[in-house]
């Protein structure tokens, strides 16, 4: 909503985002505090808190790939995109399994599990990331599924569904590369905004 704010003129339409937007703003609140104090959520790592002021002065700190000496850690910034990429590719990937298991057409269900894919690749690319900087993050656990194959909701709405959901980690991973300072992330978050933008594409296909 935020982001239609700036794109819009008429002050009904402004106000109306505004009163979307705290109206979301107010239920994520209460939504996280929930899931923290029930342990469903895991918090992320603590960062140390800088004792001194320091700025960039030297063109390597976005390096990413280095043939000699050591590239630098990632930043927080940097780790908050990645965090929140794991968190929501592990809902992602069980969404996507539990949508093919109960899906109808053959076609519908076979897209889900190219979903359950992807989620398992961006998982996979960015844990690599993270390991690689001597990072591990918590994850989400207790995510299970049932044995059940009874479709909760039509299989145009679950196609619809993840075409939200896409389109919201389409942004997400696109910010993540645009506020990301070492071209070793830039690549590979740029990389899977490729492979989601195929993955709507083949969405509004098959729902057309």
């Amino acid at each position: 909503y935020t982001l239609h704010i700036a794109t819009s003129y008429r002050n009904d339409i402004i106000d109306l985002y505004r009163e979307m937007t705290n109206v979301t703003q107010k239920y994520y609140q209460k939504f996280l505090n929930y899931a923290v104090d029930e342990g469903y959520y895991p918090l992320p790592n603590l960062i140390n808190v800088p004792t001194t002021v320091d700025f960039v002065s030297d063109i390597n700190y976005t390096k990413g790939y280095r043939l000699f000496g050591d590239k630098r850690d990632i930043n927080t910034i940097e780790f908050s995109y990645l965090n929140q990429s794991i968190q929501t590719n592990t809902v992602g990937m069980m969404l996507m399994t539990g949508f093919a298991q109960t899906a109808v057409h053959t076609e519908v269900k076979d897209y889900f599990i190219k979903g359950k894919e992807l989620s398992k690749d961006i998982l996979e690319g960015t844990y690599d990331i993270l390991i690689k900087d001597d990072i591990r993050v918590p994850t989400i656990h207790g995510l299970s599924l049932t044995k059940s194959n009874i479709p909760p909701f039509s299989d145009k709405l679950m196609m619809y569904l993840t075409f939200l959901l896409s389109n919201f980690g389409l942004g997400s991973q696109g910010f993540g590369a645009g506020f990301s300072l070492r071209d070793d992330i830039n690549i590979k978050l740029g990389l899977f905004v490729k492979d989601i933008m195929l993955f709507i594409r083949e969405n509004i296909r098959i729902m057309i």
